[in-house]
């Protein structure tokens, strides 16, 4: 399939277009031209279209290990649903890749994981759920699970499909719409409004992703995130971290 640009491309049909009403995202790791092997999660269209997005931060195994390089573009795929956002296992751990999807207009973030143990499960299920409080939309978190062990990279998988949104109007106290059962395979199914994004953004109990650049607007004014490096307005920052 073709992949150029920004957002979903147009592709020949694919077996996939018998799942009519599918759309599924998967991972591996890709080899990209005029670059070194990236992990690369593509966006499968019920049309046999198809959109990617790299991840943006590698792990310490991928990069000490494998020596593979992280991606230099942040997409929000067009949709006819509207843009969506993805961003792979470890980098729903870090707040402005999901940002900058969401200024994009991605009202839905998937989060695609593999993770070996319980605990990396839970970073980034954390990491989803604060991704989804913050930009005030819904996040699906969906990793692989079972045991593959012809498969060095991916022999022990643990997690559970989820769908998150803030705990805010329609959505259960803790942010769960949906969670599916621990290390089995399933298809994990939940009512989405989109609409209700706008509704938690502009009327919610709170409005983070409207505050967002009042939490330190010093550092968010800086190119560099770092005021400008300059060490008195460092100064002043971190007497405010206390």
């Amino acid at each position: 399939m073709d992949e150029r640009g920004d957002g979903i491309c147009n592709g020949p049909p694919t077996h996939f277009d018998s799942l009519s009403r599918v759309w599924l995202s998967t991972c591996r790791v890709s080899r990209c031209r005029h670059r070194a092997e990236t992990v690369r999660a593509r966006l499968f269209c019920p049309d046999g279209s198809v959109g990617w997005q790299d991840k943006i931060v590698m792990t310490r195994f991928e990069r000490e290990i494998w020596g593979i390089t992280g991606g230099t573009q942040i997409k929000a795929l067009d949709t006819p649903f509207g843009p969506v956002g993805i961003s792979i296992c470890y980098d729903a751990e870090f707040p402005l890749i999901a940002r900058r999807q969401a200024e994009a207009g991605a009202r839905i973030i998937l989060v695609p994981s593999a993770t070996d143990n319980m605990q990396g499960y839970w970073r980034v299920r954390i990491g989803a759920q604060a991704r989804a409080l913050e930009n005030q939309c819904y996040v699906v978190q969906a990793p692989t699970v079972g045991l593959a062990p012809w498969l060095p990279s991916l022999d022990e998988n643990y997690g559970a499909a989820a769908v998150y949104g803030p705990p805010d109007c329609i959505t259960p106290d803790n942010g769960v719409f949906a969670i599916g059962r621990a290390h089995q395979a399933q298809w994990l199914m939940a009512d989405v409004d989109l609409r209700q994004v706008v509704k938690w953004r502009q009327g919610g109990a709170v409005l983070p992703f409207c505050h967002w650049s009042e939490q330190w607007p010093e550092l968010l004014a800086s190119p560099t995130g770092i005021a400008n490096d300059n060490p008195d307005e460092l100064s002043t920052l971190y007497d405010r971290i206390g």
